[in-house]
């Protein structure tokens, strides 16, 4: 369980926001190296903490949030913490050692992430190797959610992405949002958050309840995925099978006979998502999409003015191309060294839009605002293989240009990834008539 908290926190130096969760700014709380010296037998808080492990805490800790209050400080927290941190022998190995994938079955979500030293300033700002929150800006991490939305506290986001590229917050998930009793109902006219309009997934425009356009029924209540770590080629890759989550099952609301959404990592700190779905016989061909959210953009702001740590986004929407840029970094007063690209391939087409800015009241009675943007097919389709290689580096200027190309193969499908004019990526699919599966993986 201490594991799994400590995995919770982003390299933004906030938490992941699936769910009924909010995206917290380091931890407010003592509970993961409180769980991580529970003796699971006896469960006395008596166990030694791990150095690294409390190294790795303390770089997140809040201030001195939960110790306000002396009485209900936990008395295992009575330690020379100084002492104990200090004794971590292996600082460099608290950050992710080349690619790491995770899989948190128990939870229902995974996470990638790619460490990659030197790339930023903020991470080698520092003079010693205390506890600091900037070194993690060294990395690339991708959580995706496969949580069963039959929990409570848990919302209709099977498939959803948060990315955060060397330090900042580029794909964002609305967090907590409202306690909307039906989650079927969205925007216009209702809070999208419980929904999966809300959350950066894969969605059926046409699956309406009744026909009212403030609802939307892409994903089915109390139905879930699954979530597994699968190697290709010596690739460890997340695959999510959301077929009975989008209604393979339901033939009142559902749309889908499968639903497959693959992450791939890459050592470069680039990210591959790959999608693969059917329509249901029995529904029409459909304008299947994926949203896409991120935070809105103040025109004009000046990234000179990061007194906050700001989530303006800058954004560029090309037709198979939408670059996402930071203006503040998550971990410090700066700007952000962190930048974005998505290049988007269809089978059978498509482009990016942007739809424009949502926003709703929240449970604190805050106006949260997103931006949305979708990947839209040309026509409605009956079936699709689409790729988005999410792209990251530390500054606008030093992203790519990329482009994907279907090319002729031995299998039944194969894409080839070409950054700044070179070939550096070849996938190859299989084809039973209802699935595309990933077959193979080849750097270049």
């Amino acid at each position: 369980f201490s594991r799994w908290a400590l995995a919770f926190m982003a390299p933004d130096g906030s938490t992941i926001d699936f769910g009924d969760a909010w995206a917290k700014r380091g931890w407010g709380t003592f509970m993961p190296v409180l769980a991580h010296m529970a003796d699971p037998t006896l469960l006395e808080l008596d166990a030694e903490p791990d150095p690294c492990f409390a190294h790795k805490f303390y770089s997140n800790k809040y201030y001195y949030h939960g110790l306000t209050d002396p009485w209900k400080a936990h008395p295992a927290l009575a330690r020379d913490w100084p002492s104990i941190v200090g004794a971590c022998d292996d600082i460099d190995g608290m950050l992710p050692e080349d690619v790491e994938v995770e899989v948190w079955s128990e939870g229902g979500w995974g996470s990638v992430r790619v460490g990659m030293p030197g790339m930023t300033d903020i991470a080698a700002s520092l003079d010693s190797d205390a506890p600091s929150r900037f070194r993690q800006a060294d990395q690339v991490m991708l959580a995706v959610s496969a949580i069963p939305n039959s929990a409570s506290h848990t919302e209709m986001d099977f498939g959803t992405v948060v990315w955060v590229p060397y330090g900042s917050r580029i794909i964002a998930d609305f967090g907590y949002g409202t306690l909307h009793g039906n989650r079927y109902e969205t925007a216009p006219e209702h809070p999208p958050d419980q929904n999966p309009t809300g959350h950066s997934t894969l969605i059926i425009p046409e699956a309406l309840l009744d026909g009212d356009p403030s609802t939307n029924t892409s994903q089915i209540d109390g139905r879930d995925g699954t979530i597994v770590m699968e190697d290709i080629d010596g690739h460890a890759t997340l695959l999510l099978d959301g077929s009975a989550v989008y209604g393979r099952d339901d033939p009142e609301l559902g749309w889908l006979e499968h639903f497959h959404r693959r992450v791939v990592p890459l050592d470069s700190g680039h990210i591959i998502l790959v999608d693969d779905f059917y329509v249901r016989d029995d529904r029409p061909d459909a304008s299947v999409s994926e949203y896409w959210y991120t935070h809105p953009w103040e025109p004009g702001f000046d990234s000179d003015d990061c007194l906050h740590q700001d989530k303006w986004v800058d954004r560029l929407v090309g037709e198979h191309t939408l670059d996402l840029i930071p203006a503040c970094s998550g971990l410090e007063n700066t700007a952000s060294e962190s930048a974005g690209r998505i290049e988007a391939i269809a089978m059978h087409g498509g482009q990016f839009v942007d739809d424009g800015d949502i926003s709703f009241i929240n449970r604190l009675d805050d106006l949260v605002t997103r931006s949305r943007f979708v990947w839209t097919p040309d026509t409605p389709v009956r079936r699709d293989l689409r790729l988005f290689a999410l792209l990251a580096e530390t500054g606008a200027e030093m992203l790519p240009a990329a482009e994907w190309s279907w090319v002729d193969c031995a299998d039944d499908a194969c894409a080839v990834l070409t950054l700044d004019g070179l070939d550096t990526l070849m996938l190859s699919f299989s084809d039973d008539g209802v699935a595309y599966r990933l077959t193979s993986l080849t750097e270049l």
